[in-house]
């Protein structure tokens, strides 16, 4: 088990079991455009997002990404129903648990 979301998902407190049983589905992934505008949209402005805040924290060689990224999740979103990334994440684990 390795990669990023995993060390995200442990950082969050999850155990390394249910983590392990999220992720192992997805070890392939492939690129691919999207047919909605408004999930177009919505994935720029958190580029953005990331941009301003990496940008605002003296850029990639002295900024603290991981924190950035753990802030930038607790952010509502329009299209979660206005809950965070964290929250839907949450909610996804529990009913693997």
């Amino acid at each position: 088990m390795g990669g990023l979301p995993s060390q995200l998902l442990l950082l969050r407190g999850f155990s390394q079991n249910l983590v392990k049983k999220a992720i192992t589905p997805y070890h392939t992934g492939f690129f691919a455009k999207t047919d909605s505008r408004a999930a177009l949209g919505s994935l720029n402005g958190i580029v953005a997002r990331y941009q301003w805040s990496v940008e605002g924290n003296g850029g990639l060689g002295s900024c603290d990404l991981t924190a950035i990224i753990m802030q930038t999740n607790k952010a509502p979103q329009r299209r979660l129903g206005w809950n965070s990334s964290w929250n839907a994440v949450e909610e996804k684990l529990s009913k693997l648990s």
